[in-house]
């Protein structure tokens, strides 16, 4: 009724600035995801809808100052665990497929087998703003501004801003506490049993380390060497967070100024092999960029799925509505591209084939290779950008290329950030602020209704389609001295499988059907994820394998691109296998380093063998 007023009013920028204020708005880091194509740009349908019920009656008239407290609820952080979707935010109801308006605040749980509500008895008394996998199969950490959580027995549970929760259960997790947090969280991500968690707090359990911390993910017991001061920060100080897939460097979008008194804005890059010696690496972003001079204004980042890059938002500011893609190289001065939004960008997820963001935006600077114009979709063809047509970059001084239509949904080319066709649009009153790169495709979080015109609700799910024609997976698992060897059956229809570990992407193998993994030592368990009919599956393979510690030993140093790796000897062996990201890669013989190139995502290990049995060593 009144959202077109509304929509009107919120082409103000200082009216956005304070409306997210306000709703103290944050979303969880976008997780990555190996995707065969852009993901569809028709939300999948048959889920409850969760509501954008208005925080307080909408006033009469609808003057500025009213608006800023009686706008719609929203979904800040959404994720895939498993066989469930998990919405988290402020809202308070969720409509059934039925018509039926139940109460379900902060927390909603949906089954994608069935794409109905399930846990309406799990429940948190505060929003949610982040949400990861947690150790086990279908178990997540959620966190947010919170203080007690409660599941399935009914009992309140004291929650300091984190809990660990189990989806199949409905039940939460009463082992894994975290004392003492006194500000909220704002990102979570698990690195086997490491725990790093990033938000607005200065202190935690006892101890004065604020902004970003480690626990471990069993026990929620802090990690005390584990402490970095950040000078300069503001509110939501941590907007962006991910590890490697080898678990050596943490990566973060953050809005402080400085790190342990180095000028260090927008992004950083830790080393965290040694869980007692965590440093920051020479990673830093470019200073020609508006999220340089303004982190204040950044709203969100989110890392590649090898992490070779990292995009980072900003809002709020005309010089500031900026996508910015970082390269993690570990030296200075990092930038490949830059894109103008004219408007604020709030959300960013990656995966390998597109920068999704989402925002206030309707009309993109075009470029700079061929994109289509394509036409508004779902939300407003009026806003910032399309009144900057024909004016002056405001932070250039050039003029401002073509504009092109991408209604609060855009897809980037991660190249160059040339807007690829894809405009879904959506009716985001602020604008989308969570969307995450699951594997059967995008989740978006936003204060509206309508994606792609389509009555979804305040979460939307753009899901790949496959054809399995309800066959399943059976997959083995074996080890053997390091090596993990997986072998699963064709499932008829299915081209795209995926390998997890311990519920986090090891890899895309295609249509494969085996898969050789190094992991570190360690108990594993490993995952092969399917997409059937809309319905994503997972099948564990059998048995979960322990890796024991060798006595070999590899380390694997990094100088800007330049990798040099370095082993100890096996008695009696004079030829060894590099192999890199699970592939041969050279033989040495007769020495023991080996220098090569590579991205900070890589993963290196040597092979030998001695008397018909293979020694595989993962270098760190």
């Amino acid at each position: 009724m009144l959202r077109t007023p509304w929509r009107r009013i919120l082409s103000s920028v200082s009216l956005l600035t304070a409306l997210l204020v306000a709703a103290g708005y944050s979303n969880q880091a976008a997780s990555a995801a190996a995707h065969p194509s852009l993901v569809p740009e028709v939300p999948e349908g048959g889920y409850p809808v969760i509501l954008d019920t208005p925080r307080f009656p909408l006033a009469e008239p609808p003057d500025i100052p009213n608006a800023i407290t009686t706008q719609g609820r929203q979904t800040m952080a959404v994720d895939q665990i498993g066989d469930y979707i998990v919405s988290g935010g402020d809202f308070v109801n969720v409509e059934l497929q039925n018509g039926r308006v139940v109460t379900q605040p902060n927390l909603a749980v949906f089954d994608v087998r069935t794409k109905q509500l399930v846990c309406t008895n799990l429940d948190v008394n505060g929003t949610v703003l982040a949400i990861t996998p947690g150790p086990n199969a279908n178990t997540a950490y959620v966190a947010g501004e919170f203080t007690q959580a409660t599941g399935a027995d009914g009992k309140v549970r004291p929650r300091n801003k984190v809990a660990l929760i189990n989806l199949a259960t409905c039940s939460v997790n009463k082992t894994f506490v975290v004392n003492g947090l006194d500000g909220k969280v704002t990102e979570v991500v698990a690195q086997g049993d490491r725990l790093f968690i990033g938000g607005n707090f200065n202190a935690i359990a006892g101890s004065r380390i604020g902004r970003l911390a480690e626990v471990d993910a069993s026990t929620g017991a802090l990690n005390p060497n584990f402490s970095f001061a950040f000078g300069g920060a503001v509110g939501r100080t941590v907007v962006g967070m991910d590890t490697n897939a080898s678990g050596s460097r943490l990566g973060i979008v953050h809005r402080a100024t400085t790190i342990d008194g180095a000028p260090v804005r927008g992004t950083a890059i830790f080393d965290i092999t040694n869980p007692n010696a965590p440093r920051l690496t020479a990673h830093r972003m470019s200073q020609d960029t508006a999220a340089w001079d303004w982190p204040d204004k950044i709203q969100n980042g989110a890392f590649a799925p090898d992490f070779s890059g990292v995009a980072v938002v900003s809002a709020f500011e005309n010089e500031a509505d900026f996508v910015y893609y970082i390269p993690t190289t570990e030296r200075a001065n990092q930038l490949q591209w830059g894109k103008y939004m004219r408007d604020s960008t709030l959300g960013v997820a990656i995966t390998n084939q597109a920068v999704y963001v989402s925002g206030h935006f309707c009309l993109i600077d075009s470029g700079p290779r061929a994109s289509k114009k394509l036409a508004p979709n779902s939300g407003p063809a009026e806003c910032s950008g399309t009144r900057r047509e024909g004016r002056k970059n405001p932070r250039t001084n050039e003029p401002n290329p073509d504009g092109v239509f991408r209604t609060q949904l855009a897809a980037l080319a991660i190249s160059d950030g040339t807007p690829l066709d894809w405009n879904p649009g959506n009716d985001a009153i602020r604008g989308g602020t969570a969307l995450t790169a699951v594997d059967g495709g995008l989740l978006s979080g936003y204060d509206g209704m309508r994606t792609n015109n389509i009555r979804v609700g305040t979460t939307a799910f753009f899901a790949f389609d496959g054809g399995g024609g309800g066959q399943t997976v059976s997959c083995t698992a074996t080890e053997s001295n390091g090596l993990v060897s997986l072998s699963w059956n064709r499932i008829a229809g299915v081209t795209d499988y995926v390998v997890r570990r311990n519920d986090s992407w090891v890899a895309s193998p295609g249509n494969a059907v085996a898969f050789d993994d190094a992991p570190p030592a360690g108990t594993h368990r490993y995952v092969i994820r399917t997409r059937s009919g809309g319905v994503i599956s997972d099948a564990r393979c059998s048995p979960d394998v322990t890796v024991a510690a060798t006595g070999q030993t590899c380390t694997s140093t990094r100088n800007g691109s330049t990798v040099t790796l370095r082993w100890s000897a096996i008695a009696g062996e004079s030829l060894y296998q590099v192999r890199k990201n699970g592939k041969w890669l050279a033989s040495a013989r007769n020495v023991l380093t080996f220098s090569t190139t590579g991205n900070a995502g890589d993963e290196f290990a040597i092979r030998s063998r001695q008397n018909g049995t293979t020694t595989t060593t993962p270098c760190r």
